[in-house]
This record gives structure tokens, C-alpha cells and sequence, in this order.
């Protein structure tokens, strides 16, 4: 049997989230520093570290998994497609 360890949220994503499990777009780019178009391409494409969970027509950011990437469990996906400039190899 193994345990699954989960990852704190930060207080200051735990005062955003103010009880809620997901977040919109606009306030989840905001917790992370990321544009809310950079979500919105990340849910239309399937090629960023998190996957919305789409709820009557919107997309829902799950706190648990924002946390994560805050934490810095999730890899970057854009820093492989990129060279450490940010500018396509």
C-alpha cells in the first residue's frame, strides 16, 4: 500500500482559494505569474502542467494542483521546448 503525500498550499493560495477546491483563469494565472491566455492555451492544446476541469462552459484550476506547481513539483513544460533565453532552440 503506499501513502500519497500531498503538497501544503501556500497560505497566501489558501486566502485566494478561500475554501474553494478550483479556481477561474484569471485568479489561478494570477497565484502562479502567468498570463490567463497562457492557461487558456494550456486547457485548448492539453500541453501544460495542469488540466482544468471544465464545469458548465468554464474552466476550474484545482488549488491542489496549483500548489504543486508553486511548490515546484510539476516541470515547466515550456522550459523544454525552450533554451534558457525563452526563445525556441
Amino acid at each position: 500500500m503506499q501513502l500519497q503525500t500531498t503538497t501544503p498550499i501556500p497560505p497566501a493560495l489558501a486566502a485566494l482559494a478561500n475554501g474553494r477546491d478550483t479556481l477561474p483563469t484569471n485568479e489561478a494565472a494570477h497565484a502562479i505569474l502567468r498570463k490567463p491566455q497562457t492557461l487558456r492555451r494550456w486547457a485548448c492544446l492539453g500541453d501544460g502542467p495542469i488540466r482544468p476541469i471544465r464545469q458548465f462552459g468554464r474552466l476550474g484550476w484545482p488549488v491542489s494542483e496549483l500548489a504543486k506547481m508553486l511548490s515546484g513539483d510539476f516541470a515547466d513544460p515550456t522550459k523544454s521546448r525552450l533554451n534558457g533565453k525563452g526563445v525556441a532552440a
